[in-house]
């Protein structure tokens, strides 16, 4: 999942599953290591009609040091919309 010069970048790569058998929701969260240019990447899926997937991104040169506290605050913010996410179907009128 995590693509390009985002993985050569990067010093290691670690997924963490997630899985919310009772609402349907799976994904992964990639937690990037390194001065990559994306510290924190995410995907859900019901695996049949839905997908978010999301990449935190600064508009600075990647520092791993520097960015470590936002990096941080964001990740909850993520870990917490995956968390939060609900599939509705929506039934187009004509």
């Amino acid at each position: 999942m995590i693509f390009g010069k985002i993985a050569q970048k990067a010093d290691a790569v670690d997924p963490k599953d997630y899985s919310n058998f009772d609402h349907n929701v799976y994904g992964t969260l990639f937690d990037i290591s390194g001065n990559a240019a994306s510290a924190v990447q995410f995907f859900v899926t019901d695996s049949t009609k839905h997908i978010l997937r999301g990449s935190l991104y600064f508009f600075v040169r990647p520092n791993q040091d520097s960015l470590a506290p936002a990096v941080a605050f964001f990740r909850e913010d993520i870990v917490h919309l995956m968390e939060s996410v609900r599939w509705k179907d929506i039934t187009l009128k004509k």
